[in-house]
């Protein structure tokens, strides 16, 4: 009876340290969260880093769509450098995410970003402020947990992959 008492505490041991630990507040792992709120046009994003809002628009956004993943940082280089993060809207029966091009409007693709980014090739939320724009890119980025998604591609060639590996670093929900 000892014997058995002794295995059980070896296989329960290591499972209550991890509960401790879990708990522990510094071990509290958190992910991007964002909502945008489309009566008053704001983005308001949260992780470890805090809390940020900032006013926005929707630049040509399919709408049938509520959630989407915020892929990692991307980033110009230049003189004046531009950063964005890439947006990958959950397929409508939620199997799975989509790759962030435009569906209707293939050269399109679809990001979170500032009015300086707005181009012919881009869609998506756009922040009107620089300021808090900059605020923002803190608080997206920040995210301390992070997970590998599988975005399909709505239409691929001969030689290329039926989907893209996106490092996703947030969520955000259109309100």
């Amino acid at each position: 009876m000892n014997g058995l008492n002794s295995k059980l505490l070896l296989i329960l041991l290591p499972m209550l340290f991890g509960l401790i630990i879990a708990k522990n507040s510094t071990f509290n792992l958190q992910t991007t969260k964002c909502q945008f709120n489309t009566i008053n046009n704001q983005l308001t994003c949260n992780s470890s880093k805090g809390v940020e809002t900032c006013g926005g628009l929707v630049d040509s956004l399919p709408f049938n769509f509520t959630l989407f993943a915020i892929g990692e940082l991307k980033a110009t280089t230049g003189k004046i450098p531009l950063v964005w993060f890439r947006l990958y809207p959950r397929k409508l029966d939620n199997t799975g995410w989509w790759y962030y091009k435009h569906i209707k409007e293939e050269n399109k693709k679809m990001s979170l970003h500032n009015k300086d980014k707005i181009s012919n090739y881009d869609t998506g939320i756009v922040i009107l402020d620089p300021l808090c724009w900059n605020r923002m890119i803190d608080v997206v980025k920040s995210s301390s947990t992070f997970d590998t998604i599988q975005a399909e591609k709505y239409n691929y060639g001969i030689f290329s992959k039926p989907y893209n590996k996106v490092k996703m670093i947030g969520t955000l929900e259109i309100m």
